[in-house]
């Protein structure tokens, strides 16, 4: 691996734009977006199209190598968590404090770890860029032929469209808050303090810490029922009234906000990506984006 994870972080390298996606971009989206750019950055496709005498293998196979290992991250749902969080911290305080407490070093091991158990779709060397070329459109022939020579029928319903052959849009109601709060790294707020915390609401199921800033810091709450959710939601977090009289009273007033994760008040339309990537598109032509009900 060239490009070291301390240089992506020292350099805050934005691995979403080297692969050309967006932040929210599914598994799927991310493995295409793989291919695109290995078939473009490979060096051995470089030597073929450039001009040998002024061309540089050495800054193609860099960039190739930068490619690559924006997939093994962002393709990694546990890679792709460490790289978001660790992109985020901003200063140097913050950074040095994530290299104290091991973070970069977990995630450099992580990334190693994965490197060595895994291979990638795209061989690093020796792929035959015309061969894939090649099967691609004939896979693309064969698709085309069989849906030439399908029966007609009379009435066509989602079912028969081959959609569904495709996309998986399989989907969980998910009951899931995301916590604002202040930073504050002297007082070491983990999963179980937050627990105890949000749980004045009703039961929670399961806390995930998120990025951290130079100010405030970021938590998943995976609530029980909707009832406990909204709950949560619709707390005015100016006044920790709620928690007087009990041992976490001082670390809730550190609490900013509580919003819905999945909805159209909520950052994602619900825990599938492919679900969530039509969504987009569709609510692109809607003025609305509240207008559709979950």
């Amino acid at each position: 691996m060239t490009p070291t994870v301390q240089k992506i972080i020292k350099d805050r390298i934005d691995l979403y734009k080297i692969l050309e996606i967006s932040s929210k971009a599914s598994t799927e989206e991310i493995r295409r977006a793989y291919h695109k750019q290995a078939l473009i950055h490979h060096p051995d496709k470089q030597v073929n199209h450039n001009d040998l005498s002024t061309g540089s293998p050495s800054a193609s196979s860099d960039k190739f190598d930068l490619v690559l290992t924006s997939f093994q991250v962002l393709s990694d749902k546990s890679l792709r968590k460490q790289y978001n969080r660790l992109i985020h911290m901003k200063s140097p305080k913050t950074l040095k404090r994530a290299r104290d407490n091991g973070l970069i070093k977990k995630f450099q091991d992580d990334l190693l770890s994965k490197e060595q158990n895994h291979k990638v779709a795209v061989p690093r060397r020796a792929v035959n860029i015309e061969q894939l070329h090649e099967d691609g459109i004939k896979k693309r022939r064969i698709y085309e032929e069989r849906a030439n020579t399908k029966p007609a029928k009379a009435n066509v319903s989602i079912h028969d469209l081959p959609l569904l052959q495709m996309l998986d849009f399989e989907t969980n109601r998910q009951f899931i808050a995301r916590l604002k709060y202040k930073y504050r790294p002297e007082l070491h707020i983990d999963e179980s303090i937050i627990t105890e915390i949000m749980s004045t609401f009703g039961k929670v199921k399961q806390v995930e810490l998120l990025n951290v800033d130079d100010n405030y810091a970021y938590a998943k709450i995976h609530f029980d029922n909707i009832n406990d959710l909204n709950e949560a939601v619709d707390y005015d977090y100016s006044t920790a009234q709620k928690w007087d009289g009990t041992g976490v009273r001082k670390l809730a007033s550190l609490l900013r906000s509580c919003k819905k994760e999945y909805g159209p008040e909520g950052k994602e339309w619900t825990d599938n990506p492919t679900v969530n990537a039509v969504l987009d598109q569709y609510v692109q032509s809607v003025s609305d984006k509240k207008a559709i009900s979950f």
